[in-house]
């Protein structure tokens, strides 16, 4: 009965971050407000994202909002708690975005970041 517990337990877990991760990409911008603070922790925290490539975060994520390039590596940025009028973004208003330094093609830090 126990071991029946931790099966149906770990499937919820999962269904969860699918849930989470879909509504995630469908909020491309925050202007839906799936995109939360909670949701920027838990994807940084409990997934484990580090030395995965930017196909793997693409596939998981979304397309980034923001890719910076250089020298030797790229910065991908998630928007969330965005401020949006008729769902289009206004970034001159405070807004925050989940952060992903990708060097050599795997993730090598995430953070999570507020203006």
């Amino acid at each position: 009965m126990l071991c029946g517990c931790f099966v149906n337990s770990k499937y919820q877990v999962k269904d969860k971050e699918i849930n989470l991760l879909e509504e995630w990409k469908t909020d491309t911008l925050g202007c839906l407000k799936y995109r939360t603070k909670e949701k920027a922790l838990y994807i940084r925290d409990s997934l484990d994202l580090m030395g995965k490539s930017t196909v793997f975060i693409i596939n998981k994520l979304g397309t980034p909002n923001s890719v910076r390039k250089e020298s030797n590596s790229e910065i991908l940025k998630y928007y969330f708690n965005t401020i949006c009028r008729e769902n289009v973004f206004i970034d001159s208003l405070d807004y925050c975005w989940l952060e992903m330094l990708i060097e050599s093609d795997k993730v090598k830090n995430i953070e999570v970041s507020c203006y």
